[in-house]
């Protein structure tokens, strides 16, 4: 079943996990073909931040695994609710009063369902660095979405995703906020300098800095009014495993 999703919902609701097999973030690499799309996608989705508007983003396919732990606490529960009842109405014949109730903790889905994307990984990776600029921007550092992004096929890109996660290194990143975001974020302590080799970090970057040249186009844009959760960028959304 097809679905219609808006990226926040998407990760607030998933931990996204870019799988082994994915290649590295190709939507930064620096190459004049690469540049052009680059620069025209940002555009895009810049102006649709600053002048309200929408936009659709195609289709984005893959797999989500933790839906077996819902389904296993879901059958659990119903099972105690029928036997709670089953008590009670043995007791009633008795005129034994005997008070049932169930609390349960509510699944958290950002800790239990991970969406491991087939297709989709590039326009997901840019959509995320986007979020997060705006969430720099207005200096919120404890939204917990920004830890359910994962980079799992290659080491350095996941601890950079992690690093940059962080409530600390978003603020601080803030408050230094710099015209070359780029060299900044390359000039921190947390920053390894062999992440300067890893293709999807260097790609990261780049994007991270056509995001803010582009934003930087706006003086008068107040971050501070923006909500992260209405933003429209949608996509169709499909789990393959509803395909068997």
């Amino acid at each position: 079943m097809i679905k219609h999703y808006n990226f926040h919902k998407l990760i607030n609701e998933h931990i996204i996990e870019i799988p082994i097999i994915q290649r590295d973030y190709a939507q930064g690499r620096e190459l004049p073909n690469v540049n052009y799309i680059r620069e025209k996608f940002v555009t895009n989705l810049v102006e649709t931040i600053v002048f309200n508007k929408s936009i659709h983003l195609g289709f984005v396919y893959g797999k989500i695994e933790g839906k077996d732990k819902q389904k296993s606490m879901q059958m659990h529960k119903e099972a105690v609710e029928k036997l709670m009842y089953t008590v009670e109405q043995y007791a009633n014949q008795f005129d034994i009063k005997v008070e049932t109730s169930i609390q349960s903790k509510p699944i958290e889905l950002s800790n239990t369902l991970r969406f491991i994307p087939l297709d989709g990984q590039q326009r997901l990776t840019t959509l995320f660095l986007l979020y997060w600029y705006i969430n720099m921007r207005k200096s919120v550092a404890n939204s917990s979405w920004l830890t359910n992004f994962k980079y799992n096929n290659r080491k350095a890109a996941l601890a950079f995703f992690e690093e940059l996660a962080n409530e600390e290194n978003v603020l601080k990143i803030q408050s230094d906020l710099d015209l070359n975001l780029k060299e900044q974020i390359q000039n921190y302590t947390w920053f390894l300098g062999k992440w300067n080799y890893d293709a999807t970090v260097s790609g990261a970057l780049v994007m991270l800095q056509q995001i803010h040249n582009e934003f930087l186009k706006y003086k008068e844009f107040k971050f501070e009014n923006v909500v992260i959760e209405d933003l429209n960028f949608t996509f169709d959304f499909l789990d393959l495993d509803e395909l068997s």
